[in-house]
């Protein structure tokens, strides 16, 4: 899924709040002294209090759940929430801690200047968001399918609000395939899409019939392409999980929106990797990384790491880290890992008996291009053979690829013969995307670690 803006939009917001925030208590507390009788406190745990109240307040007020859409008024809201919050989380912080005494006063003028700054300076970053969409950045490539009235008022919201950065295409229809906007009938839809590059497909439910609008749903997903729905009144029942948005007046449906297409849930999986990853670091690898270079070494020559390019979020290429468990050959031919594989080195059948081989993919889950739990990342070779066989296979790119996942836990993992255990493994990986919760993956790391310590079957 395309959602360069709205992630390029919420980290502008997320680090412009973070800067004003930590600032304003900055400027705030410069000079304050606790006097004789309070604890005399560094600025530090008051900048960490902060911060951790803001992180807390956005999460519950959905701070950053904004869209292209989203009025400014909705904005407005969430900002005076997300302050009224982050005001009660401070004042009990330092009441009971008794941090930074008799500063009654100075909190005052604190909040004060943030509810007349903040909403300033989301309001400046909005306008010049739009504005930029309006001269064509951040913007996104829609068409849309029947002509009918909804699709009609559509077409026309879009047009009066360039604004929203949305560049209409034209219709696919049926009914009338020429015309004013129209490209083709919905069949010819597909080969629009493979020779113009289409961010959006919005379907008119009352033009469409209900076989052709769930060949549309497969086509969207298994090209990477958001398709939402302008509802019908009598064929809503048709879908079991959807949501409806208002782009204005005109009522929108989404069908299967991913918890991860949330911003908070995004920025709330994005902080539990660092962080992680960061303790993982502090507390094992700074000792095991040089342990497992110097065994690597003398077990074989070749160098200690394995470098592979793989499909990471919405396709995009990345090297991906391992601990390098065979005998090192130059320009070798991608072959999988089987049991009992001469190629594995001494060291290397205990590495990947234990997963410690993808110990130095912690580097790419810092870098951003992993995540600590997701679809795992598979070799080109192997994307290129089952992208077309397997159903809704390229539905595992629309989130970043992990360490671990949902399919390695259940054992899904190691060679595949048989397409039938690489389909297992995709549906494990949709359901692991359609019921992302924060939870889950506090669950499925745990598992990870219990794994590692057993040891797993299919790991060879």
């Amino acid at each position: 899924m395309k959602l360069q803006f709205l992630r390029f939009s919420r980290t502008i917001s997320l680090i412009g709040d973070a800067i004003l925030l930590n600032l304003v208590f900055g400027i705030g507390f410069i000079g304050y002294s606790p006097g004789e009788t309070g604890p005399s406190n560094s600025l530090i745990w008051l900048v960490l209090a902060a911060n951790g109240s803001a992180i807390i307040s956005a999460t519950v007020t959905k701070l950053y759940s904004i869209y292209r859409v989203t009025t400014g008024l909705k904005i407005f809201s969430k900002v005076v929430n997300y302050l009224l919050l982050h005001f009660l989380l401070m004042e009990s912080i330092l009441g009971i801690t008794g941090m930074f005494p008799n500063a009654q006063m100075e909190l005052a003028q604190i909040y004060i200047a943030l509810f007349a700054l903040m909403p300033i300076w989301r309001g400046v970053s909005v306008l010049l968001l739009r504005i930029s969409r309006q001269v064509g950045h951040f913007t996104r490539k829609v068409v849309i399918v029947g002509s009918g009235e909804a699709a009609r008022e559509f077409q026309e919201m879009l047009e009066l609000h360039p604004e929203y950065g949305f560049r209409f295409q034209g219709f696919f229809d049926d009914q009338n395939p020429s015309g004013r906007y129209a490209l083709g009938s919905i069949k010819e839809l597909k080969q629009y899409v493979a020779e113009n590059p289409i961010d959006e497909i919005y379907c008119s439910m009352s033009s469409v019939a209900n076989e052709q609008i769930d060949e549309l749903i497969d086509f969207a997903e298994n090209h990477l392409i958001r398709i939402k729905f302008l509802p019908h009144a009598k064929r809503v029942h048709h879908f079991k999980k959807f949501k409806i948005d208002y782009y204005r007046n005109c009522p929108v449906m989404v069908i299967k929106s991913s918890p991860l297409d949330d911003a908070t849930n995004q920025l709330l999986k994005r902080a539990f990797d660092v962080v992680f990853s960061l303790g993982v670091f502090a507390l094992v690898l700074s000792w095991l990384f040089p342990l497992i270079a110097l065994l690597i070494k003398l077990d074989s020559r070749g160098p200690v790491f394995f470098f592979q390019r793989r499909s990471g979020f919405n396709g995009k290429k990345f090297w991906c880290w391992k601990f390098r468990t065979m005998y090192h050959r130059r320009n070798a031919e991608f072959q999988q890992a089987t049991r009992n594989d001469p190629r594995v080195t001494r060291i290397g059948k205990f590495l990947r008996k234990t997963n410690i081989d993808e110990l130095p993919q912690f580097i790419n889950v810092l870098l951003g291009n992993m995540s600590i739990i997701g679809p795992r990342p598979h070799a080109m070779e192997t994307d290129g053979q089952y992208m077309e066989l397997i159903h809704k296979y390229r539905y595992r790119l629309s989130v970043k690829p992990g360490i671990s996942g949902l399919s390695q836990v259940k054992g899904y993992r190691g060679e595949t013969k048989d397409p039938e255990e690489m389909r297992n493994r995709v549906k494990m990986d949709i359901f692991y995307l359609e019921n992302w919760s924060f939870f889950f993956d506090l669950r499925l790391t745990l598992m990870t670690v219990f794994n590692m310590i057993r040891g797993e079957r299919n790991a060879y």
